[in-house]
């Protein structure tokens, strides 16, 4: 999810972590305000993501979830 405020990206966090799920918040500067983005994962395989997402789209705020590829600089 991506919010405008911190305490909605926080909330967020709690419901998924509460699903023992690994949930991160990210922050991003958009334009002149900062967004924060949660985040689940990394997952090793697109199934593995997938089998996940079925999981956090049943827990209610979350039906709009979907799968993105993150690349990271090692």
């Amino acid at each position: 999810g991506s919010f405008s405020s911190k305490v909605n990206a926080e909330k967020a966090r709690e419901t998924l972590t509460g699903r023992y799920l690994n949930a991160e918040i990210f922050t991003k500067a958009v334009k002149s305000a900062t967004t924060f983005r949660v985040r689940v994962g990394p997952y090793k395989t697109k199934d593995e993501a997938e089998y996940w997402l079925g999981t956090i789209k049943e827990i209610s705020g979350f039906a709009g979830s979907f799968i993105s590829e993150v690349k990271t600089k090692k």
